[in-house]
């Protein structure tokens, strides 16, 4: 009986938590002026960097007024290194403008660049002149494995929406993402590879 006690306490106390506390954080700004100044300062700083960011990646600054509800994240990811995930962040922003067919388009047309960035990173590797041929051929056959993979694991994500117009968009993106970490598992081979034969 007193684990069902404990149990009611800790519901209560996360109910008054999730609703008291952002609220009181919230009246507290807009009660005491330096602390409503403070936040708006901030928000703006946030604001602006976004903006400068988004410029900086060739994308319209304008965008930052629909991440203004995840922004602290959305500038994070921004000022990530990787770059496939910069874009992705981008491209769901951005994407709040299209229809769904032009989503399922751009993701396609994603998928694609993943592919041929993936295409190189493959070629990089063949002509480093650092593997084998026992190693190219293993190289060639784990790839004909990984498409088949990665095609199987697309399928998958887009069964969630069968016969619906978001299934091409789930295909491609899943399709996406694999084919980003599958080049950056080359890239570091390759790196790997470097360090060690390079002079």
């Amino acid at each position: 009986m007193e684990w069902l006690g404990g149990f009611v306490l800790g519901f209560v106390a996360d109910i008054f938590r999730s609703v008291f506390i952002p609220t009181s954080t919230e009246w507290i700004n807009r009660i005491i002026p330096s602390a409503r100044r403070k936040a708006n300062v901030e928000e703006n700083i946030l604001t602006l960097s976004i903006m400068e960011k988004l410029k900086s990646v060739g994308k319209d600054p304008d965008l930052v007024k629909y991440a203004r509800d995840d922004a602290a994240q959305f500038m994070s990811v921004l000022s990530s290194q990787q770059e496939a995930f910069v874009e992705n962040a981008i491209e769901v922003i951005d994407s709040t403008h299209m229809t769904q067919a032009e989503m399922n388009v751009e993701a396609g047309r994603r998928a694609d660049v993943a592919r041929q960035q993936m295409e190189r990173a493959v070629i990089a590797l063949e002509r480093s002149g650092w593997i084998s041929a026992a190693q190219a051929s293993a190289l060639e056959e784990a790839q004909e494995r990984w498409e088949k993979y990665a095609h199987t694991q697309a399928k998958f994500a887009a069964a969630e929406f069968e016969g619906g117009s978001m299934a091409p968009l789930a295909y491609a993106s899943e399709l996406e993402s694999a084919t980003v970490s599958r080049t950056g598992e080359l890239k570091r081979m390759l790196e790997e590879m470097r360090e060690r034969y390079d002079d």
